[in-house]
């Protein structure tokens, strides 16, 4: 059964282990497959939460940290997934494919620094949450 990565870090802290692996091959694999998504995701919820436009948008659509989950490079909020772009974007932009749910932004703290990035993600917020 899957779990989300929050979870895992819950039940981790707990100390209850999840599985067992039955050799070192295993092990190393399972470790270098963890360290992948995490490097790819570059997602840190605990810094994201400290990020006031974040609370903002989490009261505005009437969630918490605790609703969300980090599902590889992607932010799951149910309705829909947020993506952040790279920072080295030539041009930064806020779209939203409706196909698959996406929303693509820069990265918070330079939409944050942007009134026209903040107008455009309360604009594609405001229709997703309709």
């Amino acid at each position: 059964m899957p779990i989300t990565q929050r979870q895992f870090e819950q039940l981790s802290a707990m100390g209850i282990p999840l599985w067992q692996l039955s050799n070192r091959t295993e092990q190393s694999t399972a470790k270098q497959s963890e360290t992948s998504v995490t490097q790819r995701a570059n997602i840190n919820l605990a810094e994201l939460s400290e990020q006031v436009l974040f609370k903002d948008i989490l009261h505005s659509i009437k969630l918490s940290i605790t609703d969300i989950s980090c599902v590889q490079d992607q932010l799951d909020f149910g309705l829909f997934n947020w993506q952040f772009q790279p920072t080295s974007a030539a041009q930064p932009s806020i779209k939203f494919d409706t196909h698959m749910r996406l929303l693509t932004t820069p990265e918070l703290a330079i939409v944050a620094h942007s009134s026209s990035l903040k107008q455009q993600l309360w604009q594609q917020l405001s229709q997703l949450t309709e």
